[in-house]
Order: structure tokens, then sequence, then C-alpha cells
């Protein structure tokens, strides 16, 4: 009883403790090669004695007792062919305890873990090229650059270090007859999805073995560049708004795109992904000053970055070229005016014939006082007159210029009716003046 007390007192100090065991192996492998076990127990004591027993339920034969005063132990084994129905993962415990005095003194804890057996080689097709390892993991190429393929066999025990080993090539289902060795150089030019699969064989004094490696990788095309409207520079005024498209050129998309201005009080990056090769940038600035817009695209094999210059300038307040041309306009019309009147007035005053009378022709409104700018107005008006109204024009009665007894047969000239538009009825009184004249 003291015993059971005792043991329930340790695992709780264990636990408290945060005390653990970790069991791990170097499989998979192919039978009849060895494969290495290791536990890790970080229970510390004073005295330290451990002991370590190993068991296989498939595998009892394999059983294993190890006494170490090492937190670390490893245990290498070989499983054959004949001894195992088929490859698959198989079960391996380890229990740890702790010995005092020579003799197991209690339980520490157990462990258990799988591992796995194979029939062939167990490998892999590594794949190295010049863009980001990020990439290559995610089984992304690029079309731009060849690549380096390599077949490694998983040989942690370097049992298969002085093998005669063979290689042979496929790529999208045409076998590399060029090629036997155990990396190959090959240029995917399409974005596609490419099939490669390599056939190793491994032959020892004692073994021979063979494997299937493959992989998938996916070739993409890189960006190659980055254009905006055709511009380089930007240039605005303040409280005016940044509006850009920006194209990827080249590049297999899904893209993923970041933009940033730099010494600006707006917002930060922006991040977006697209499936398209366009897409803007619309930005409002209401401070002045020397910006930077910072624009990264990258697509699954590569990355594009471009700095732009922007340059705000503060708004310069001009007066409008209408509130100048409008008044400028105005005085030249008023000048042009008065110098025409001028004239108008001192050519009718060249036309005007003086006549010397002992009675005032002049009605009540001629003989009122007028102002300069109306004596203007009445010259120019009486000058449209004169010019649209020609004045009628009598001849002269050729009775004052012939003798009426020389010729009977020359008669006085009628006017000119279609010039006067006058009429002349009544009776002619000696003086020759009708007695009725109407216009």
């Amino acid at each position: 009883m003291s015993s059971l007390s005792y043991f329930f007192i340790l695992t709780l100090v264990s636990i408290a403790t945060c005390d653990w065991i970790e069991l791990s192996d170097d499989g998979p492998v192919p039978f009849d090669t060895p494969i290495t076990f290791t536990v890790k127990n970080s229970y510390r004591t004073i005295a330290p004695s451990y002991e370590y027993r190993f068991k296989f339920e498939q595998f009892p034969q394999h059983d294993d007792t190890i006494i170490s005063t090492s937190g670390e132990v490893f245990y290498s084994v070989i499983f054959a062919a004949s001894t195992a129905p088929k490859a698959e993962f198989y079960t391996v415990q380890v229990d740890v305890w702790y010995r005092f005095l020579g003799v197991p003194f209690y339980s520490i804890g157990a462990v258990l873990s799988t591992f796995k057996l194979s029939d062939s080689l167990i490998g892999v097709i590594d794949v190295n090229q010049d863009i980001d390892e990020e990439s290559l993991k995610n089984n992304f190429i690029s079309t731009a650059s060849p690549v380096n393929l390599t077949a490694k066999i998983h040989d942690p025990s370097g049992f298969f270090a002085s093998a005669n080993i063979t290689y042979k090539w496929i790529v999208n289902g045409s076998p590399q007859e060029e090629s036997y060795d155990q990396l190959i150089i090959y240029n995917f030019t399409q974005p596609q999805i490419n099939n490669i699969s390599v056939i190793v064989s491994a032959i020892t004094t004692t073994l021979q073995k063979s494997g299937l490696f493959e992989i998938s990788l996916q070739s993409k095309d890189p960006i190659h560049n980055l254009t905006a409207d055709g511009h380089t520079n930007v240039e605005l005024f303040r409280d005016e708004s940044l509006q850009l498209n920006i194209k990827i050129d080249g590049g297999t998309p899904p893209f993923f795109y970041c933009w940033e201005i730099t010494n600006s009080t707006t917002l930060g990056k922006i991040c977006k992904p697209t499936n398209e090769s366009i897409f803007s940038i619309i930005r409002y600035f209401s401070e002045k000053g020397k910006k930077t817009l910072i624009t990264s695209v990258k697509n699954d094999v590569s990355s594009f970055t471009k700095n732009m210059t922007i340059l705000i300038y503060e708004i310069e307040h001009r007066t409008q070229l209408s509130f100048v041309l409008v008044p400028v306009c105005s005085i030249i019309i008023a000048i042009f005016i008065i110098i025409a009147g001028i004239a108008i007035h001192m050519k009718q005053r060249k036309e005007l014939t003086i006549e010397v009378a002992d009675f005032d022709f002049q009605s009540i409104d001629e003989r009122m006082e007028r102002t300069f700018w109306e004596r203007i107005r009445d010259s120019f008006t009486q000058s449209l007159k004169s010019s649209i109204f020609r004045p009628c024009t009598r001849r002269t009665d050729l009775d004052d210029f012939v003798d009426k007894t020389e010729s009977d047969d020359i008669l006085p000239a009628e006017p000119n009716i279609s010039e006067c538009n006058l009429r002349f009825s009544g009776d002619l009184d000696d003086s020759g003046v009708s007695g009725d004249f109407r216009s």
C-alpha cells in the first residue's frame, strides 16, 4: 500500500515538473535495411539510471531492453522481409523505468509510436531553381530559367552508400534517354502542370532494391515589368486625387499586389489579390510635398517592385482671364463708338450749307439746348438718313437758259418722278409754283 502511494506522489511530481518522453525513428525504410529508434527522456535525478524497454507487437523477436544513465538512447534494428506479412505501418512501445541500486524501482512513463516499412526504395525528387525557396516548397517553378532535378534515396544509415545505383527519368510522359544520372537539368517553357518521375535501382552485394520517385510541378511565367499609364513621375496640386492604372507585364495569375505612399499622412500599405493584369491606385492628397509611390506585385514564381515620385504643389489663386478681358473689351468698344461718332459729326458739319434768311425755320425742339452726346446721336441718325434716303434733284427749267422765241419745240423738262417720288398737282401761277405741293 505504501508503495502505491509513493508511485502516485512521484507521478504528480512528474506532471508538475513537466517531464516528458519522446520516441522517433528515421523511417520509412525498405525491408532488410536498418531503421533507428530514438528515445528522449527529460526526467532528471541526482543519480540517474534508466531502463528503456522496447516492445514490437508484430516483431516480438526484436524486443529489447537498454540500460543507460543518459536521457537519450538509440536502438537500430533490421526487419527482414521474410518476417513481415506486407509493407505497412507497424507499432513500437517504449517503457522507461527509474533504476535504484541496480534494479527497476518505478516507472517514469511509456510512449507508443508507429513506423513504416516498404518493399521498395524510398526517396524524393529534389527541385532547385533560382527563385524564392517558398515557391519551390509549394512545387512552383518558373518558365524563365532551367530547373535542376535530383533523385535522392532516403538512406539515413548509409546502407546504399556503396551500392551501384541507376536512374531513368521520365518528364511529362517522355523518357529522357540521353540521361541516366542522378541529376538532370530541364527547361519548362510553358505554364502548365508537369509530371516528373524517376526509376531508381540500387544493387549491393547482398540486396537489390528499386523504387519510383514522383513529383508534380506547376510552371508559371514570371512578372517582367510594371507600367503606370506611361508615367514615370506624377505632378498634382493639393486637394487633388491620384488616379493611376498599373499594368502587369507578363506573369501567370493569380497576382498579389501591395502599394503604399511614403511621407504621407493617409492610409498605410494596401494589399489585395487579383486575377487581372491591371489594377487601379486612387489616393487623395490634402498636403503638399514630395511623395514616393512604392508598388510591388508578385505571383507564385516572381515579384517586381516599382517606385514613382509624386510631387504635390500648393494651389495658386490666379485671377480668371474673363475678369480682365471683359472690362478691357468694353473700354475698347466704348472708345471706338466715341471716335466713330466724332468722325461722323465732323463729316456732317463739312457737308452742311449755311443759308442766311430773315426768318427762323427752327422748330421748338431744334431751339432747345442739347448735350454733346445728344448732338452726336442726332448727327449719327441724320447721317444714316442722308445715306439711305438720297435727296431729290429737280432739273432746272430750260426757260432760264433758252430763249422761247428761238424754238417752240423746246419744252420745260419734267421732274424725275422716280427719283424724288413727288407729285405736283394744281395750276401753276405766273411764278411757276404750284398752289398744291404734296409729297
